[in-house]
């Protein structure tokens, strides 16, 4: 199947609190910054005709290098972050606006701290957003889910009904813009891509996700990389 044509918003503009150790998107994983390995994936595909890059204030020079050695011949672009993910996401997808001409385009939404992000996971996604209008990878869970109230069970959620939600989420450029456009007017915050969407009537489609597609997050998942 002819890989459609895509572009990539790369999420870099959040505080790595957790973390504690710096911005985790620039640490190295043998010789490459977490987040340079994040966006490789994407330029293994035909067809990506831009990338952005949201960046954290007063880290653009930082940003900037963590991205060298990204293909030249692919358009990137680089805009500020806002105070929310989902403030920085519109930041994104207004900057791509400018760039891209086809807004029928097809855009994944991947966070900058998933670097080992396979590209056959990304066609996966690509190819079923292209057919349903928006996709995500999702993984069954493993354990017992319940609720807690001040550290005590209060109920069990149904584990055939739950999945985990990874990126990259991928949906038609106008789409998702729009979506994010009535969020910003309507002040409502979200925790990812996929539920802005649904709160705006969009239906999102899942395919298998990967367990190696993992977000850093602590110190000690970058030892497991080293």
């Amino acid at each position: 199947m002819k890989s459609p044509e895509h572009a990539l918003v790369l999420t870099s503009a959040g505080s790595s609190v957790r973390f504690k150790n710096g911005k985790k998107e620039f640490h190295l994983i043998n010789g490459k910054s977490v987040l340079l390995h994040s966006a490789l994936a994407f330029s293994a595909l035909p067809a990506l005709k831009a990338v952005v890059v949201t960046y954290k204030k007063g880290t653009l020079e930082e940003t900037k290098k963590a991205m060298e050695g990204f293909p030249s011949s692919i358009p990137l672009f680089f805009t500020e972050g806002g105070e929310t993910r989902r403030k920085s996401v519109l930041n994104g997808l207004r900057k791509l606006s400018e760039v891209i001409d086809d807004k029928n385009i097809l855009v994944s939404i991947h966070d900058g701290a998933r670097p080992f992000i396979s590209s056959a996971l990304i066609r996966a996604c690509l190819e079923t957003a292209e057919k349903y209008g928006a996709s995500v990878p999702a993984l069954r869970g493993r354990d017992t889910l319940a609720v807690v109230e001040d550290n005590v069970i209060s109920s069990y959620i149904d584990r055939e009904k739950t999945v985990c939600l990874q990126t990259p989420q991928v949906f038609c450029f106008k789409e998702i813009l729009s979506c994010h456009e009535k969020a910003e007017e309507q002040g409502l915050e979200f925790t990812d891509d996929t539920s802005l969407f649904t709160a705006f009537g969009g239906r999102v489609h899942t395919v298998d996700g990967e367990n190696e597609n993992v977000k850093i997050t602590f110190p000690e998942d970058m030892e497991k990389y080293k």
